[in-house]
């Protein structure tokens, strides 16, 4: 951690591009070799190695992102126009998508979730925020209905009801959360 932190911004600005563009090859790798384990297609096998692209892709988007809005960005201290956010977009839709696709949805998320911070914080409008946030809330039926697979609904469903107290099981899908409660409860 303190070698990355030393490293020269510079260094990190240089390598932005080619990690993104090396982690969208290393995502279709998987659509086209991955190695197949608990019902998806997540890593890649090379030799004696086996990876996940979906971790690095976290980094090499956060650093194509930076990278993209520091090319971007007006001189004149003004938030940048909503193409660039636009674009911004795009960088973190293919990577974000084809993670979904293997499917991981939990690290799809999770990318998307970063993603999404930086554009926000890069200064796009409130009334954009807002009509996006407006638009997922609406399309949440039907990617719950349509998208998610029968075992993300129920990751979906045994979350909620976690958080919303109801009973659960303790066993399958409920587990983490009953161990969560338990561990903070312990202190």
């Amino acid at each position: 951690m303190i070698v990355l932190a030393l490293m020269p911004l510079g260094l990190w600005a240089r390598f932005a591009w080619p990690a993104y563009v090396g982690v969208i090859v290393l995502l279709v790798l998987v659509e086209l070799f991955g190695v197949m384990g608990g019902g998806a297609a997540r890593w890649l096998k090379l030799g004696p190695i086996v990876i996940q692209p979906s971790e690095p892709a976290k980094l090499a988007v956060t650093m194509a992102l930076a990278s993209w809005y520091q090319r971007m960005m007006p001189t004149s201290g003004q938030a940048p126009p909503l193409w660039v956010h636009g674009g911004a977009l795009v960088i973190l839709l293919i990577p974000a998508g084809l993670v979904f696709h293997q499917p991981n949805l939990s690290t799809a998320l999770a990318l998307a979730a970063a993603g999404v911070m930086i554009i926000f914080f890069a200064g796009i409008a409130m009334r954009y925020v807002v009509g996006a946030i407006g638009l997922g809330l609406m399309a949440v039926p039907a990617i719950y209905t349509f998208v998610l697979k029968p075992y993300q609904r129920e990751r979906v469903d045994t979350l909620i009801a976690g958080i919303t107290g109801k009973a659960t099981n303790g066993l399958g899908e409920s587990y983490q959360i009953e161990q969560a409660k338990i561990a903070i409860g312990a202190g």
